[in-house]
């Protein structure tokens, strides 16, 4: 019993050392509806191929493989794919999605993803199953999130608030063009916005559009320009000739002073 211990010991970090894994493995879809299910390759160690099958239980909920950009695929044919790297890949590899696709009908199948095998340096090392179950729903419920996490600006600050959709911000009319970046939480997430010069902003409005899948979130940023003039008094030029009267009232006061000395002196005379 002991030696039995210690054999698992000895080779339990190498259990589920090499997996095909997906992001969610039970999805609810609405009927006509498409659903992304991310697909990664777990490996412990350098691989410079996989290969793998996918099948769907019936006609209802049809799936199939799309690789991630940059990856050469082999559709083998049939259920079939192999997947083979310009270098070798180790740890959590992002393969693609399993695209599921639904037509009107309602009811529950599963896809399943097996004979999963890696191809190293060391030889062909088989990759545990996946089953991912499928329910087709005509009410399903849309999980709906904040796409953007944030905005950043050099010239502005916008503050998001959850379910807020619409902001409004103020510039100085000597900005030409404003930097507004998105940034989500979400690798995945596409952005696509409007335009930010100034001068051919439409409406004054910024539009940010927010894409993850098939669900996709508008962000409307309305833009004041503050016209701040500097007041100028345009009245006519009045020079300030108060200067000249202070020396006219000056040259008054001499001149009666000079005349009351002078009949001061003829009347000492006199005397």
């Amino acid at each position: 019993m002991k030696r039995l211990v210690f054999v698992l010991l000895l080779f339990f970090p190498f259990i589920n050392a090499f997996a095909m894994v997906v992001d969610k493995n039970t999805i609810e879809v609405g009927i006509n509806d498409v659903e992304d299910i991310k697909l990664y390759m777990d490996v412990k160690e350098e691989v410079r191929e996989v290969s793998f099958s996918l099948v769907f239980s019936n006609n209802d909920i049809r799936a199939e493989f799309v690789p991630n950009d940059g990856y050469a695929l082999q559709h083998t044919g049939g259920v079939s794919y192999k997947i083979s790297f310009d270098k070798n890949v180790t740890g959590k590899v992002l393969l693609g999605v399993v695209r599921v696709t639904t037509n009107d009908n309602t009811g529950n199948g599963n896809i399943s993803i097996y004979n999963g095998s890696s191809i190293s340096n060391n030889g062909n090392v088989s990759l545990d199953n996946q089953i991912i179950n499928v329910h087709v729903s005509d009410n399903k419920v849309i999980d709906k999130k904040n796409l953007i996490s944030r905005i950043e600006s050099k010239i502005v600050r916008i503050d998001l608030k959850k379910d807020i959709y619409n902001y409004d911000i103020s510039i100085s009319d000597d900005i030409s063009e404003l930097d507004l970046k998105p940034v989500s939480d979400d690798e995945n997430v596409i952005f696509d916005i409007s335009e930010q010069d100034v001068s051919k902003i439409k409406d004054n409005k910024i539009v940010i559009k927010a894409k993850l899948d098939d669900y996709e979130e508008e962000y409307v940023i309305n833009v004041k320009i503050d016209n701040k003039k500097v007041e100028i008094d345009d009245s006519d030029f009045v020079p300030d000739n108060s200067y000249k009267k202070k020396w006219i009232f000056i040259s008054i006061g001499l001149c009666i002073m000079f005349f009351i000395s002078l009949v001061w002196v003829k009347m000492s005379n006199r005397v």
